[in-house]
């Protein structure tokens, strides 16, 4: 009895050391993994430049968060951010994490902030998603390892916010609310979505929102009044310049006449002082 107790005891000790070492060493290197990946999948499928500030992920409850989630425009479009994700809320089924197809029970975007730029060849966000089906159908990867499929029973972006900008229309950024998105099951209908389909259907679900916050924006007005706005300055321009150009002919007469009577004072003044000089002598 007294070894079987020990052998007992030795296995609660071993179980023991090996979750401290799994807590203390292994979990927070999850994190730094889970960073990398979706630093290089992202910036990878997207031809922009994505970064992750940090990752939050519980061992017991398959709960985390990550933050400060950010990608740059695309090549073409202001040096800023396309998107900026401050929290996302994650809840993984722990159970598939060693399966192909990993199940991600809800994924919660909350206050995501995108910035809509219309250029010369489009938009940003067009750009973003014809770059990731691109880099689809060119079956780019980052390295030659497989990366699972997923399953995201609930995708959410809450309480969000569009900049919308335009070259050539106006400077400020004209911010309307973007609808909350829901996608539901994406994943679900084969084996599971690659992280470039994930992408690509969210892209999809946001370029619909932004399409339906922007409807209401009278471009055409802003348009027209950036155009009347250029028009009364350059009035403004042509009237100012022609004032400047009266003022300078009536300085010009005005020292012209100036000269003149100058000239006819000094001109009478000269004859006086003669006049004067051949009396002293008569």
């Amino acid at each position: 009895m007294k070894r079987a107790l020990t052998i007992g005891g030795g296995v609660v000790a071993t179980i023991a050391i090996l979750w401290f070492v799994v807590a203390t060493y292994v979990f927070p290197s999850i994190g730094s993994v889970v960073k990398a990946a979706v630093e290089q999948v992202g910036s990878d499928l997207t031809q922009t430049t994505v970064r992750l500030d940090d990752v939050q992920l519980s061992l017991t409850d398959g709960k985390g968060s990550l933050h400060g989630l950010h990608m740059t425009n695309p090549s073409g479009f202001e040096e800023t951010d396309a998107f900026a994700f401050e929290v996302i809320a994650i809840d993984v089924d722990l159970s598939t994490l060693a399966s192909d197809v990993v199940v991600i029970n809800e994924i919660v975007v909350e206050k995501p902030r995108i910035r809509y730029e219309i250029g010369e060849k489009g938009t940003n966000i067009d750009t973003i998603r014809g770059n990731v089906e691109s880099q689809q159908s060119g079956g780019a990867s980052s390295d030659d390892t497989e990366t699972p499929s997923f399953i995201i029973k609930n995708l959410y972006l809450r309480d969000g916010t569009v900049s919308l900008a335009a070259t050539g229309l106006f400077d400020e950024q004209l911010a309307v609310p973007l609808p909350d998105i829901h996608l539901t099951d994406v994943g679900q209908d084969g084996a599971g979505a690659s992280p470039g389909d994930i992408v690509e259907q969210t892209l999809a679900a946001v370029g619909g929102g932004i399409t339906t916050a922007v409807a209401d924006i009278d471009l055409d007005g802003i348009r027209q009044g950036a155009e009347d706005v250029a028009t009364d300055a350059g009035e403004a321009i042509e009237d100012a310049a022609e004032e400047t150009g009266k003022a300078a002919s009536d300085v010009g007469e005005a020292i012209g006449e100036g000269a003149e009577q100058a000239g006819e004072a000094v001109s009478e003044g000269a004859e006086a002082a003669g006049k004067a000089i051949k009396g002293l002598f008569d």
